[in-house]
């Protein structure tokens, strides 16, 4: 797994927020040493259940996150930002589903790749556990859009969105 930034990606202003061997930039709620890196992978991993969330020191308004991930059989996981409530990030902010749904038909709200109890994933995306998901996660405005292994999964305006959870 490649963790760099193209020659392109840098003159675009891009920010590499992982440096593949060290937290540096990163906090976590909850338990902090539950949290490290695989120097053979180039990973984060939460080694602790229940290892509380991790964030970035520097926040961002409209981005593009694009993030590999690889899960455990039976893994229940998420990507969560704009979020206001540190100790709160549930009900404070959004949150795209990681979950081991893969080969389910017909994803729902609480599948892997929705956002979480909102919107319904297009299309289920994930690869089986075990194997690495790329993920790209662009939020401009109250545009929202989530592209998982090469397939568009979420658009959505957020300010439309009106179905109770």
């Amino acid at each position: 797994m490649l963790n760099a930034l193209t020659e392109k990606e840098r003159m675009e202003g891009w920010k590499l927020l992982f440096d593949g061997e060290t937290l540096n930039g990163w906090d976590a709620t909850g338990n902090k040493e539950g949290w490290t890196v695989d120097e053979e992978e180039k990973a984060i991993l939460c080694l602790a259940k229940g290892g509380g969330y991790l964030y970035t020191l520097e926040q961002f308004d409209d981005f593009i996150l694009k993030i590999d991930f690889k899960i455990d059989p039976g893994v229940n996981s998420g990507i969560f930002f704009r979020w206001s409530d540190l100790s709160d990030p549930v009900n404070t902010g959004l949150e795209m589903q990681i979950l081991d749904t893969y080969g389910k038909e017909n994803p729902g709200k609480h599948d892997c790749g929705a956002l979480y109890d909102l919107v319904p994933p297009k299309v289920n995306a994930v690869k089986p556990a075990g194997e690495w998901n790329h993920v790209v996660i662009t939020c401009k405005g109250p545009f929202i859009t989530i592209d998982m292994n090469g397939q568009r999964i979420i658009d959505v305006n957020i300010d439309e969105w009106d179905t109770p959870g």
